[in-house]
């Protein structure tokens, strides 16, 4: 008889007063049953445990949209139909004025709360945007000469009288902790605001 993979040797081990073959497949369809029932179950743990990730409205709060990391918006004013008529809101350039190195690549993607745009730079920032017209409202300097991570940032809505904050990891292995309203350094984080 063929044996599920990973299933025990010998199913009569779980069931000592059963000898013959057919009390052996009865156990061998138990324990398919109950094989079969735990996927299920598992399967409908995680389903409904990413129903209750609630959708930012108009946001973009993670790397990958949300919690659920699907890297779809379920926004619907760009379509097939219009996206070819799209022409640039604003430009926004990471690259610092006077800065005559090399041009870094950027695989950061943005995190949209309200009408704020925070971005990650390859040049050792993290900017905050006006997400409508471009205009940056602050900028933080990793000390250093660190980059932020290029893909870490994450907003935390606050709470217990905190006030929101965008959170991210170095290249140097340091985590900080900013305030998202002003980019200040959150004194209470770790043991100092940056936190290695």
């Amino acid at each position: 008889m063929a044996r599920l993979p990973g299933a025990p040797a010998k199913l009569l081990d779980y069931y000592p007063s059963n000898t013959d073959g057919a009390s052996e497949e009865r156990a061998m369809a138990r324990f398919s049953s109950r094989l079969a029932l735990g996927v299920a179950v598992a399967a409908v743990l995680s389903v409904s445990g990413a129903a209750q990730i609630p959708t930012p409205a108009g946001g973009w709060t993670a790397s990958n949209f949300n919690e659920t990391a699907n890297r779809y918006s379920p926004l619907d004013q760009i379509t097939a139909a219009n996206v070819a008529t799209l022409q640039p809101a604003w430009r926004f350039h990471m690259k610092p004025a006077g800065y005559t190195g090399a041009l870094k690549t950027d695989e950061a993607i943005p995190v949209v709360i309200g009408n704020m745009m925070y971005v990650a730079s390859p040049y050792g920032f993290v900017h905050a945007l006006d997400a409508t017209t471009g205009v940056e409202k602050w900028k933080f300097q990793l000390p250093n000469n660190d980059v932020p991570s290029k893909r870490g940032l994450a907003y935390w809505p606050g709470g217990g009288g905190a006030q929101p904050q965008i959170i991210f990891g170095s290249a140097s292995g340091g985590m900080y902790s900013l305030n998202a309203a002003n980019g200040a350094l959150n004194d209470a984080f770790g043991n100092t605001a940056e936190s290695i």
